[in-house]
């Protein structure tokens, strides 16, 4: 199994894609909020953003990402 991206920058593979994991902390109404988010693809590409909802996961956007 493999290991679960928990800090910033770490790498996962999947098909031909490599994501880099992003966590960023920030301030809200109610205390901290912890956002995680991959960044796939050329730097200069255009920027597409792909959301969830609450119990979803990232990685439900895989086969959207490859594609990218």
């Amino acid at each position: 199994m493999e290991p679960v991206p928990d800090k910033d920058g770490d790498k996962e593979t999947f098909g031909n894609v490599t994501v880099t994991h992003r966590f960023r902390t920030i301030d809200g109404p109610e205390g901290p909020v912890m956002w995680h988010f991959v960044e796939a693809g050329p730097e200069a590409a255009e920027i597409i953003v792909f959301v969830h909802g609450n119990g979803e996961s990232w990685y439900g956007w895989h086969p959207q990402i490859e594609r990218c």
